[in-house]
C-alpha cells in the first residue's frame, strides 16, 4: 500500500486553488491573493509559503 508522506499535497483541489492563488498574486498582486486564498479556507502558514517564499512551493504546473 503507497504511504503519503506528511509534506505531500493529499487534495488536489486545494493544490489547485493554491495554484490560482499564485496566478492571481502575479497579475493582481499579493494582497488580493491572500485574500482569496484565505476565503478559500488555506492555512495561513501555506499562504505565507506560497506567496511569500516562492523558492520553498512544490513543484507545480504553474
Amino acid at each position: 500500500m503507497d504511504q503519503i508522506r506528511p509534506s505531500q499535497r493529499q487534495d488536489a483541489h486545494r493544490r489547485d486553488i493554491v495554484e490560482l492563488g499564485i496566478v492571481l498574486q502575479q497579475q493582481s498582486g499579493t494582497v488580493s491573493a491572500v485574500e482569496f486564498l484565505r476565503s478559500q479556507d488555506i492555512a495561513a502558514p501555506v499562504i505565507e509559503r506560497v506567496l511569500g517564499e516562492p523558492q520553498r512551493r512544490r513543484s507545480s504546473s504553474v
